[in-house]
């Protein structure tokens, strides 16, 4: 039976979802015949659906977690949050105040996602609240967080590789880059106008 708890990540668990599958279509063709074959295949789909709504309910409960006790800028942080729609204010508050500019990293996960820590886009390949690409950024920085902590802090890092990537390190440039890639469209550059404008509203 798959352990839920050993995944931080969906990816993860969807790497050993896989493993368990071709392992088990294997053992039965060698072992059973056809009828078998399909309650095998039948009980193990029951076991990835359970660990998958398992993971799912671990996630819920960790969220849910994060409702404690929260510093004055925490509680900043928190209202910037409920008024631009985020699931989970408390969590991105303490989030981003986990950063070293947690104004500007908050605008970016309102502008990506709402601030919502389990947000998934553009067909599957944008992750959490900042909407973090794992095909470009694995390599450097690891697969998606679970935790909006380390969500925040994984965005900051990519900002920062990407603001120093522009001449005297042009933020606006170095934004519009996150959201649009090596040669962002216009309306990247529009979406970094909006981020750093979001930024003042929380200084």
């Amino acid at each position: 039976m798959i352990d839920y708890k050993n995944f931080q990540t969906v990816s993860d668990l969807q790497e050993q979802i896989e493993r368990e599958e071709r392992t088990s279509r294997t053992v039965g063709r060698v072992l059973m015949g056809g009828a078998a074959m399909v309650a095998l295949t039948g009980f193990l789909m029951f076991q990835c659906t359970e660990a998958v709504i398992k993971t799912a309910e671990n996630q819920e409960r960790y969220y849910s977690q994060q409702a404690v006790q929260l510093s004055a800028e925490q509680e900043q942080y928190r209202s910037f949050f409920v008024r631009h729609g985020s699931p989970q204010p408390e969590a991105m508050a303490m989030a981003v105040t986990a950063t070293r500019r947690p104004a500007l990293m908050a605008a970016i996960a309102v502008a990506e996602s709402n601030g919502d820590p389990a947000a998934v886009g553009d067909g599957g390949e944008s992750l959490g609240a900042f909407q973090v690409q794992e095909k470009h950024w694995m390599k450097a920085f690891g697969p998606v967080p679970v935790s909006p902590v380390q969500q925040a802090l994984q965005a900051e890092k990519i900002l920062d590789e990407l603001v120093a990537s522009h001449a005297r390190g042009n933020l606006r440039r170095g934004l519009a880059h996150y959201n649009g890639g090596v040669k962002p469209p216009r309306i990247s550059f529009d979406r970094a106008d909006r981020v750093m404008k979001l930024a003042k509203e929380v200084r």
